[in-house]
């Protein structure tokens, strides 16, 4: 890879904290690594990542590494800006780089182009099976496209490289759930519950998957297992209060309103 080893094995699975904490070890002279790090600063939500990639691009115009951070930086607030900098990039890449090519395939997407994105994702894939994000941005296109079952493959591909990766299979929760295959999802759900016990993402979307499938004391139990775990999440309580209500527990409900109330005091529910 064109990219810093060890930050492109944490950034290909979206573990971008990680990415970032590799990166940052490495001194200034090694290729690749100002533009690694300031797109790892952007994805972190840190400042400064654009005046970096600038000086990258005044010092040296010809490196596709830096054109491809540009366009990332770009990608919401200038879409022509972005596009024309990935087009640079890719001009100036000596061979096809899943970086450059997912970023690409998340602009046409986030620009209503399903056909061009899916394309683009899936020659990222061709360089790198494993790229996880590669894997969501394709099986994104997929459902724009109304191939959502072709999305579930994908996304079956994507978890056979990595089995664990929670972010896969949050989405394949997701077309499962659009699909009406609702035991599907449940299923799993529940094990991603089990794989990681102590992921409040995952029980906290089995909780709503419960509830919106009428099963509502298992909503209610997943709900208060959640808040033990986490008592500050005030979108949890608002959820289990909205439950309680509905099943006439109004003084439970009432009790759940104000904790969360006491966490965020600007949320309410009606």
């Amino acid at each position: 890879s064109p990219w810093p080893q060890g930050w492109y094995d944490s950034y290909r699975v979206m573990e971008q904290d990680s990415a970032l904490g590799a990166v940052s070890l490495l001194p200034d002279s090694v290729p690749g690594m100002l533009q690694a790090l300031a797109l790892s600063i952007h994805f972190t939500g840190g400042d400064g990542a654009l005046e970096m990639i600038t000086g990258c691009l005044n010092s040296d115009s010809s490196d596709f590494r830096s054109w491809t951070v540009l366009g990332a930086l770009l990608t919401e607030d200038d879409p022509t800006g972005s596009e024309e900098a990935f087009l640079k990039a890719m001009d100036l890449a000596s061979e096809a780089d899943p970086v450059l090519l997912e970023s690409l395939a998340y602009l046409e997407l986030l620009s209503s182009r399903p056909e061009n994105a899916l394309n683009h994702a899936l020659e990222a894939l061709n360089a790198d099976q494993g790229f996880v994000t590669a894997t969501l941005t394709a099986a994104w296109a997929l459902e724009d496209l109304g191939r959502s079952r072709e999305a579930v493959e994908l996304l079956d591909r994507g978890l056979g490289h990595h089995p664990r990766s929670f972010a896969l299979m949050e989405e394949k929760v997701e077309v499962l759930q659009n699909l009406g295959m609702s035991d599907q999802a449940q299923e799993l759900l529940e094990e991603m519950v089990r794989m990681d016990p102590g992921r409040t993402s995952a029980r906290r979307l089995l909780g709503t998957h419960y509830q919106e499938t009428g099963r509502h004391g298992l909503a209610v139990k997943t709900f208060r297992d959640l808040l033990e775990r986490k008592p500050d999440d005030y979108w949890i309580w608002g959820q289990l209060g909205l439950l309680l209500e509905r099943l006439g527990r109004f003084e439970a409900a009432e009790e759940c309103y104000w904790e969360g109330i006491a966490v965020n005091p600007a949320y309410g529910w009606a």
